[in-house]
């Protein structure tokens, strides 16, 4: 799986392109983000990264790709603290994080990373009491 971070212009009118054209190739955001900042951006997934790709090339914006991997933390205070200090220590940055799911025992999170196999060496050297099945 893929995630995009796309930069957006100032104003609403290029997130309202984005979206329309996301729809227009039938790609369906499955989490998303707004990022704020000067410019702002849009982190996000969806489930035809292909489609996905067409409508941004017809846009023509500044866009990243990323690896992604998914990540079942216990939905506890410090469980995302924890992978997150190990992906650090390893030397592999998190682009961008986005919470797909969250209940009262489980948080189902993407990280978009640089390296995927890197974070899942990483992951899977988690303690079962941080990192769920």
């Amino acid at each position: 799986m893929k995630a995009f971070v796309v930069t957006l212009g100032k104003d609403q009118d290029a997130l309202l392109a984005l979206t329309d054209a996301l729809a227009g190739k039938g790609a369906n955001l499955t989490s998303v983000s707004l990022l704020p900042g000067d410019p702002p951006r849009l982190g996000f997934t969806v489930d035809l990264e292909d489609a996905a790709r067409r409508a941004l090339g017809r846009l023509g914006v500044p866009v990243a790709e990323y690896e992604v991997i998914e990540l079942s933390l216990a939905n506890t205070p410090g469980s995302l603290a924890l992978a997150a200090h190990a992906l650090a220590d390893a030397g592999v940055p998190i682009q961008l994080l986005l919470t797909v799911r969250a209940s009262r025992g489980r948080a189902t999170d993407v990280i978009a990373v640089d390296d995927a196999e890197a974070a899942r060496l990483v992951v899977r050297g988690l303690s079962e009491d941080v990192l769920l099945d």
